[in-house]
């Protein structure tokens, strides 16, 4: 995902009122070391995209779709 997809999708987030606090941030793009290692301690996946069944298989990536609820 790219920084204008980021956004976009933050801003549909905020459309929806919701009752809740939704910190989105790129992983690849955290610099602090200290919040990189409690996404990964304690961090939830909430979505992953799952592949199609005729599209050609990628690599094995690391699980970085972690987030952090407050």
């Amino acid at each position: 995902m790219d920084y204008s997809s980021l956004m976009k999708l933050e801003n549909q987030l905020d459309d929806l009122l919701l009752p809740y606090k939704i910190d989105l941030s790129l992983y690849r793009n955290i610099s602090n070391p200290d919040l990189t290692d409690h996404i990964q301690r304690v961090g939830k996946v909430f979505y992953e995209k799952t592949p199609h069944p005729d599209s050609p298989k990628k690599s094995a990536r690391p699980k970085h779709g972690k987030t952090n609820t407050k």
